[in-house]
């Protein structure tokens, strides 16, 4: 990607749920498991009021409009 890094930024508490399922639900099932609860937490919590969180978010870093194209470029190949 020619030196440019992603950014991946993760809720702390989305990651906590993630690592525990991780840690103690067999991989085949992941995905099947997750899905019920997706299906389930309605019925359960359904009754609080809900924050809209974003769970995950993929950035890039900005460009600098700043910097010459050929130090961008030879900061890039370092």
């Amino acid at each position: 990607m020619n030196g440019a890094e992603l950014i991946l930024k993760m809720d702390s508490e989305v990651k906590e749920v993630l690592d525990f399922m991780q840690s103690n639900i067999q991989a085949c099932r992941l995905v099947s498991v997750a899905n019920s609860i997706k299906d389930i937490a309605p019925i359960l919590w359904g009754h609080y009021e809900p924050k809209e969180e974003i769970a995950l978010v993929l950035e890039m870093p900005p460009i600098l409009p700043d910097v010459p194209q050929s130090v961008a470029t030879e900061s890039c190949l370092d």
